[in-house]
């Protein structure tokens, strides 16, 4: 395993090869320090850390860090169009449409920045996204209630991690109790993701055909301005994600987002949101339903919470699963 120093080594280097001098003086100190620090997973330390290529400077940093012993760096960009060369979509069991008619149903639903699941079903539960450690090193997550027993304090419906463990901002989310440790802002995790699509499948008369949203604004869907593997064995080249012609698909116009429409089976979630390959990074849709509208789920960007529109008798069945953490919760609740 490299030591901090060596890996602060790779990533000045990295760095250098990747990035602009304006976008290396913007980012490079504050990264740095946290390569140095062996933590390099702090997201948003500045607005330039949303790029790709910075984040995965991050995660190529902490490979070295827990022991990867080769580094191998694929760059996929083209620097005369700004895309990268893709040649095929990730999965063939979901696909990209090139008409959002489905989802305009959506847009009489979420009026504002501020709404982020449509009013108009009937009851609602709230996800709580695992407690995860970044520095990897503590392969078990943790759920809310378990850090609200250990501070003494307790969740309800409307809880905010920042609340929870007794910070003054939603942007503070380590605690001197759990350094490291909080959930993923918008993102699911796959196992709780798989245990909800279980649930959610058995409660619409169409499970093979459903729509999911995707925010365009990740930068991996274009192929990103580079990617990183990490392996034992010489590394493997990054593939490409998206075609062109999926990449010009129209996007699904929503307040403050826009999104990539793909359609396909429920069970196909595995597939979709593993983007990097079986058992790498994850990413699941920002909102997904069934072509019968019976239920959605929304998993917010910016939301360290996944929310469920239902009918009572679906909301009752996740409540109820083992699997998950859930909360019962009203649309006009704020978080």
């Amino acid at each position: 395993c490299q030591s901090p120093k060596s890996a602060a080594r790779v990533f000045r280097s990295r760095l250098h090869s990747t990035l602009s001098p304006r976008e290396r003086s913007a980012t490079g100190v504050r990264l740095l320090q946290n390569t140095q620090r062996g933590s390099c997973c702090q997201r948003r330390e500045s607005g330039v850390a949303r790029d790709p290529r910075v984040r995965l400077v991050h995660r190529a940093c902490l490979g070295l860090l827990q022991g990867a012993n080769s580094l191998h760096w694929s760059r996929e960009w083209d620097s005369r169009s700004g895309r990268g060369k893709s040649t095929s979509m990730w999965t063939d069991r979901v696909r990209v449409l090139d008409d959002v008619s489905p989802a305009e149903w959506l847009t009489g639903e979420l009026l504002d920045a501020s709404t982020v699941i449509p009013r108009s079903f009937e009851a609602y539960a709230r996800v709580l996204h695992p407690v995860e450690f970044q520095d990897r090193r503590h392969p078990a997550t943790m759920r809310w209630s378990e850090v609200a027993a250990l501070l003494g304090r307790r969740v309800h419906p409307t809880t905010r991690w920042h609340d929870l463990i007794g910070t003054p901002s939603r942007y503070e989310r380590n605690s001197e109790a759990l350094p490291g440790a909080y959930p993923a802002w918008g993102n699911l995790a796959v196992t709780p993701l798989r245990a909800l699509c279980d649930v959610l499948a058995s409660h619409t008369d169409t499970p093979d055909d459903c729509l999911f949203a995707v925010w365009s604004g990740w930068g991996w869907l274009s192929g990103g301005t580079a990617r990183v593997s990490l392996t034992t064995d010489g590394g493997v080249p990054a593939e490409p994600l998206m075609t062109a012609a999926e990449l010009a698909a129209p996007r699904l116009r929503l307040p403050g987002r826009n999104y990539f429409l793909l359609q396909g089976p429920i069970s196909a979630m595995g597939e979709l949101v593993h983007y990097d390959g079986p058992g790498r990074w994850a990413q699941s849709p920002s909102l997904f339903w069934p072509a019968d509208r019976a239920w959605c789920v929304a998993t917010e960007i910016d939301l360290d919470s996944t929310f469920v529109g239902g009918s009572a008798d679906t909301i009752s069945s996740v409540l109820a699963s083992p699997e998950l953490e859930t909360l019962p919760f009203k649309v006009t609740d704020l978080l």
